[in-house]
């Protein structure tokens, strides 16, 4: 049980750990693309900049973008997430699972 529970926690580490440099590295690479020579490239990088725009150095709100913000940046993080935690849920099998969780008192 104690066993159980020192493995899902270094696992959740690691997942967070991993998870928050690949953000940073998808985060950079868009931004690189901006110039890129390729046209598919540069469409992904426009995509991020519309975040940018709805929500500027600032940290205000472009209500103007706020269409835009959720198909080209909110939809694409989910479902990059998603994916993400597709991946992590193959690597670390049971980390996901219900059997890896306690489970309700049965009076319940």
């Amino acid at each position: 049980m104690i066993w159980d529970i020192v493995v899902f926690a270094l696992q959740s580490v690691l997942v967070f750990i991993v998870s928050t440099a690949l953000f940073d590295a998808l985060h950079w690479t868009l931004h690189k693309w901006e110039g890129s020579c390729f046209k598919l490239l540069r469409t992904f990088s426009s995509w991020h900049w519309v975040h940018h725009k709805f929500l500027g150095l600032d940290m205000q709100i472009n209500p103007a973008y706020a269409k835009q913000n959720i198909w080209f940046h909110i939809l694409p993080e989910y479902l990059t997430g998603m994916a993400g935690t597709l991946i992590f849920s193959v690597v670390f099998p049971g980390h996901l699972s219900p059997r890896s969780r306690p489970s309700a008192p049965s009076c319940w």
